[in-house]
């Protein structure tokens, strides 16, 4: 018997998952409650949480369904994350949602009622409402500077403009990681607004994950061993990122009892061949042996473009194009392409396609956490950033007179660095410095007249 898996694993569940999504119905009727008092929703929790799958394969088909019986049931719904540009995600997102023909852009920059007078223009039945999902929002406050923010503060006011009026039927609901939650007060209104609809998601009863874990298979007429299930739940229940880890354990352990013949209930030695707990670092470890010398270093350079510290020294994914990864490994195009097929046939990887503009993330932000070598490579890159603005800083007050140049141990120190690293100038501009003057700082203080690897 061949069955479709129903677990998604690491990534979260999507609006296409909603058969499969079990164990949140007390969450959804909440927020359904909150929804109908108030326009503007806030899905707070910590990363792991389950914050994204709560909102696609929950709230949006209960809404679809005509549970919100004050608004009905039909619904056009923009989801997007404001990455770099949040204008340019809305206007994309609110293009399909309307099926727009034309450019919304121009209507969303044109003022702080943008997103309203965008809906508005798209004349929708009277009994259609339009929802605005705003995934990660905790993106906007990554990487500002103070010229950055004017997009950030401008698209955070058309969101509580549109929330704050009733003509437009216009609805709104961010996820937003909870340590971020104290940078939402820099933004005049958002505060007050996430006070009124903040829902915290609660962490998952044993009762609910036991329905987590079995109901999807049920589904497809498939069983779970007892002593397997009370096993799962006593393994994760207590771990930090339990539901990334049971959701990815799930999904291997489904595939490996379909590899072992898809006989009988799923049982333990299902569960073990998989990795058990451990089934995520496993399968991210098996994956990389798999690949040769080159491959493995370039596979440490993608996940090091995708990954980001802040000066906070908080971690966080980092989109990228698959160009720009092109360009900040060094690396042509064709074998990027080939380690990030690796990695997303085993869904540890997420671009749509593997074309130049296809944009490449990890699946959800605990694999960071839960793939030792991937944890070890974030570190290995928050130093190298460390190393490289210090030696750009050093190299401009140098050329200020502000600063001698390097020597002693200093000077091999850096020499090394940049010979072992070989840095694109791509790489070095993510983190705001100019390679080439460093290089030739660097070199000018070597008076034996040593030079440094230079890319061409």
């Amino acid at each position: 018997m061949t069955c479709p898996n129903p677990y998604p694993g690491l990534r979260p569940f999507y609006l296409e998952d909603a058969d499969f999504f079990f164990g949140r119905e007390s969450a959804i009727d909440d927020l359904l409650t909150r929804l109908a008092r108030t326009r503007f929703l806030a899905v707070i929790g910590s990363s792991g949480c389950g914050k994204s799958g709560l909102i696609r394969a929950g709230l949006v088909p209960a809404l679809q369904s005509g549970l919100l019986a004050s608004a009905g049931s039909r619904w056009r719904v923009a989801t997007l994350r404001p990455g770099r540009n949040p204008m340019g995600s809305l206007s994309r997102a609110m293009e399909d949602a309307l099926e727009s023909e034309g450019r919304l852009q121009e209507t969303l920059d044109r003022t702080s009622l943008g997103l309203i007078d965008a809906v508005r223009q798209a004349r929708l039945n009277s009994s259609e409402n339009v929802l605005v999902i705003v995934d990660q929002f905790e993106e906007l406050f990554r990487g500002q500077s103070r010229e950055s923010r004017d997009e950030p503060i401008a698209f955070v006011r058309m969101l509580l403009e549109a929330a704050s009026q009733r003509e437009s039927p216009i609805y709104l609901v961010i996820a937003l990681r909870s340590d971020f939650l104290g940078e939402c007060a820099a933004f005049r209104g958002l505060a007050e607004a996430l006070n009124d609809g903040l829902y915290l998601v609660p962490e998952m009863t044993r009762d609910q994950l036991r329905s987590a874990i079995e109901e999807p298979a049920q589904l497809n007429r498939v069983s779970w061993s007892p002593l397997l299930v009370h096993r799962i739940l006593n393994d994760i229940y207590e771990h930090p990122d339990y539901l990334p880890v049971f959701q990815h354990a799930l999904r291997r352990t489904w595939d490996a009892w379909v590899k072992d013949g898809a006989e009988g209930p799923i049982g333990l030695q299902n569960y073990e061949s998989a990795g058990g707990p451990e089934s995520l670092d496993r399968h991210a470890e098996e994956i990389f042996a798999s690949l040769d010398p080159a491959q493995k270093d370039l596979a440490r350079k993608v996940f090091q473009c995708l990954t980001e510290t802040g000066l906070d020294r908080r971690v966080s994914r980092r989109p990228a194009r698959m160009a720009e990864l092109t360009a900040m490994t060094g690396a042509p195009i064709e074998q990027v392409r080939e380690v990030v097929a690796r990695f997303r046939g085993a869904m540890l990887l997420t671009p749509g396609d593997l074309s130049p503009e296809s944009v490449c993330d990890l699946p959800h932000e605990s694999l960071m956490r839960l793939w030792r070598r991937l944890a070890h490579w974030i570190v290995e890159e928050a130093e190298d950033a460390s190393i490289f603005r210090r030696l750009s800083e050093t190299a401009i007050l140098h050329s200020e007179a502000r600063a001698s140049l390097l020597h002693g141990p200093e000077l091999q120190a850096a020499r090394e660095w940049i010979a072992l690293r070989q840095p694109p100038e791509a790489w070095a501009l993510r983190y705001g410095g100019d390679l080439r003057q460093a290089i030739q700082f660097v070199e000018a203080s070597d008076k034996p007249g040593w030079r440094l690897f230079r890319r061409t």
